[in-house]
């Protein structure tokens, strides 16, 4: 007979994972909608666009919130440093990404001239509407880190649930106006 430590352990792992085949899934449905109804070259535009958006945020969300999470985990029980801590997490990460996301924002073609050439400027547009979700994004993980550093990992899943079918309806109506449509939605 396993003891509620470990019951509780497996029901943690599941949450977390159940969230994370959900956000596979609805974070990749874009590209397959946009593949499927505009087409490869469209899709690639996309693809492009995205993975340049996402990029040098990832690389700081990923950093700092690696970090973060064991010691919010530690300050659960003491919700005053708990609330500094992640005040200042919020901080840092927001001087970090927001400046730069607007940046490469307004600065979308010229970017995309020097980073892949002239024959990619249709992916500009696409990385400036992505942005708008990349400006969003780290902040939104924070509040996820926020309730897995609590336990909350049933929250969390529910979350996912919620974001996912989101997700799924946006990128569903904003196919009928291509890949822009679905830049939009995203």
């Amino acid at each position: 007979k396993m003891n509620e430590g470990v019951w509780a352990s497996l029901r943690f792992g599941t949450d977390l994972t159940g969230f994370n085949v959900l956000q596979y899934f609805s974070r990749n449905l874009d590209r397959v909608l946009i593949g499927r109804f505009c087409g490869a070259i469209t899709l690639g535009f996309y693809s492009k666009a995205s993975q340049l958006a996402m990029m040098p945020i990832d690389h700081i969300r990923i950093t700092l919130l690696g970090v973060a999470l064991s010691p919010l985990s530690a300050l659960q029980s003491d919700a005053e440093r708990y609330r500094r801590f992640y005040s200042r997490l919020l901080s840092i990460l927001s001087f970090l990404y927001m400046p730069l996301v607007v940046f490469l924002a307004i600065q979308s073609e010229a970017l995309i001239l020097l980073l892949l050439g002239e024959n990619w400027t249709d992916a500009a547009p696409l990385f400036r509407i992505l942005s708008i979700a990349v400006f969003v994004r780290p902040i939104i993980a924070t509040l996820e880190q926020v309730m897995v550093s609590c336990g909350k990992t049933r929250r969390y899943l529910l979350w996912g649930i919620v974001n996912c079918v989101c997700m799924i309806a946006a990128f569903a109506i904003g196919i009928m106006w291509g890949a822009i449509g679905v830049a939009y939605a995203y």
